[in-house]
């Protein structure tokens, strides 16, 4: 499969770029997917790269869940799975927490924000359980200044074999 044929780090370059333009940039082109409520999708494209970011909400839920599939002409080479709950209200910090990863430091935490950080009254902390690009696993979570969880994600995904 292309997965194979292409080297990881042309795909882990996509993720970040797409990543970088996608949901954590300044002004993501977000579209819905026809005839499902709640959906939201972000598509990106970099060379022969096209990302989907797609993810689902309720507005009367905090709970979401998504997925964003990397697709190399046409194939999908890299998927990510996420859900969990995260109040409307730390969105914004849950969006500055990802740019950490993505813009500043651009380094792979299981495709999700860096292990700790801490700003204003949160603290988004990170456990992958397996932090490989080619599979990972692990946890999110924001928590209040008491540390005192508010939401989190669980998340896992890979390149396709």
């Amino acid at each position: 499969m292309k997965a194979k044929i292409l080297a990881d780090d042309q795909i882990r370059d996509a993720f970040f770029e797409a990543m970088t333009r996608g949901w954590v940039g300044n002004d993501p082109k977000i579209t819905t997917l026809q005839d499902i409520p709640g959906s939201h999708l972000i598509r990106v494209v970099y060379g022969n790269f096209e990302m989907y970011d797609m993810y689902f909400t309720s507005p009367s839920s905090d709970q979401s869940h998504g997925t964003t599939l990397i697709h190399h002409n046409g194939e999908m080479v890299w998927f990510m799975s996420y859900e969990g709950h995260y109040p409307k209200r730390v969105i914004p910090y849950l969006r500055e927490s990802l740019k950490q990863a993505y813009f500043l430091e651009k380094r792979f935490y299981g495709g999700r924000g860096p292990i700790i950080f801490a700003a204003k009254d949160y603290t988004y902390v990170n456990f992958p359980e397996r932090n490989d690009f080619r599979k990972f696993k692990g946890r999110e979570q924001i928590l209040d200044s008491h540390q005192v969880e508010i939401g989190y994600h669980e998340y896992r995904g890979g390149l396709v074999d």
